[in-house]
């Protein structure tokens, strides 16, 4: 059975990231879900990979996670 269903788009203003879990394997990669919501509280979970070269980037700082995660979602900081 194949059904097409036209709808109406809806676009909410997403606002907030949450980094919500980092699973780590000790040099090699890492996993790691976000969760972003919108300002009535409704999100999108995603489970991104990072690679090894990437996970070797990190280092001590964890901004580096935040804004990695940032640009794989294709987010930015808000404008001020």
């Amino acid at each position: 059975m194949n059904t097409e269903i036209k709808i109406k788009p809806i676009t909410k203003k997403l606002d907030t990231l949450y980094i919500v879990n980092v699973s780590v394997r000790l040099d090699s990669s890492a996993t790691i879900t976000a969760f972003i919501t919108n300002e009535e509280g409704m999100g999108i979970q995603h489970q991104l990979e990072m690679d090894s070269e990437t996970y070797a980037g990190w280092g001590n700082d964890d901004e580096y996670v935040v804004n990695w995660v940032m640009k794989e979602l294709g987010l930015s900081y808000p404008k001020k």
